[in-house]
């Protein structure tokens, strides 16, 4: 398994870019603020397809290239049913309304992921697992 962490943003979020290997398919964890050009240009360079784009939790810092990246790529977005209305108002449950620091383009996922439902990439089987407590939607990726 290779990953390639892109770092974006005010809060310097890391967003990741998963592979088995080059010449294959990908997926995008997380897409912080300014990254979706670097992950981009890094699976163009490896010759790789991305898949899925999916969003660990709804919170705006983990999600404002979701729009971006989704229209690059064509990559299904994925993520847990639970986060949908935050993903869908980004600033939702933020303690200060000017704590996003730009405007977050509102996204919905293509693809609602369940607990312990299973994304294939090449030869990966990546695993969702459903963790709530940092938001209602969390989840933790498991190889």
């Amino acid at each position: 398994m290779h990953i390639s962490a892109f770092v974006g943003g005010p809060l310097g979020t890391a967003g990741y870019l998963v592979y088995d290997q080059p010449g294959g398919s990908a997926l995008v964890v997380d897409t912080p603020f300014g990254t979706t050009k670097r992950i981009v240009q890094k699976a163009e360079a490896e010759r790789m397809t991305i898949l899925y784009i999916v969003n660990t939790h709804g919170h705006w810092d983990h999600i404002a290239d979701n729009v971006p990246l989704v229209k690059a790529t064509s990559a299904s977005l994925c993520a847990h049913s639970w986060d949908m209305t935050r993903m869908a108002n980004p600033g939702l449950g933020t303690e200060d309304e000017d704590e996003v620091a730009m405007p977050v383009p509102p996204s919905i996922a293509d693809h609602y992921l369940h607990d312990s439902e299973v994304l294939e990439v090449g030869t990966l089987r990546i695993e969702a697992l459903h963790t709530p407590g940092h938001t209602p939607g969390s989840i933790c990726l498991y190889e």
